[in-house]
């Protein structure tokens, strides 16, 4: 009996781990979110705020100016670049929900990104501008991490 109980437990708890993975993973955003987040950073780049900010539908937390302020006092070299739009990454860490799109590939810890927070409806609620070397540490720290596309670096590293 003290065997059959001890399993029915096991399996309990490895059904609430599971339940607990997936609810969490189900409440990073979609596809269509990814895909607003790093068309807005090419408008961004291209100076075009207000077609930035319908794209991220942030009319009621930010102004054209205040967003060009923002870039101008954070990562001015955003208007140099070329943008990237094949990788952006999602977590959760506590109530909080990020998304972060790289401006080049994220090859290491210096390259510039975009990060938004999302809010329990999945709608951007503020965007700021971090180093990849921070979102490396947060994805480390969360458990629930969803890529648009998975970055894995083009080179390998031989050691003699």
């Amino acid at each position: 009996m003290h065997k059959k109980l001890t399993a029915l437990c096991m399996f309990s708890l490895l059904t609430l781990v599971c339940l607990y993975a997936v609810s969490e993973a189900s409440s990073l955003p979609d596809d269509k979110t990814f895909d607003s987040a790093k068309k807005a950073l090419v408008l961004m780049s291209e100076k075009k705020y207000d077609q930035a900010i319908d794209v991220l539908c942030a009319k009621s937390w930010i102004t054209a100016a205040d967003m060009k302020s923002t870039i101008d006092s954070h990562c001015r070299h955003l208007y140099g670049l070329k943008v990237q739009t094949t990788y952006a990454v999602s977590w959760s860490s506590g109530e909080e929900t990020y998304l972060a799109v790289p401006f080049e590939e994220p090859s290491d810890g210096y390259i510039s990104a975009l990060l938004l927070t999302l809010n329990s409806s999945q709608h951007f609620d503020s965007l700021s501008f971090v180093h990849w070397s921070e979102i490396d540490s947060a994805l480390r720290m969360s458990s629930a991490v969803r890529w648009c596309k998975e970055y894995k670096p083009s080179y390998r590293i031989f050691i003699d």
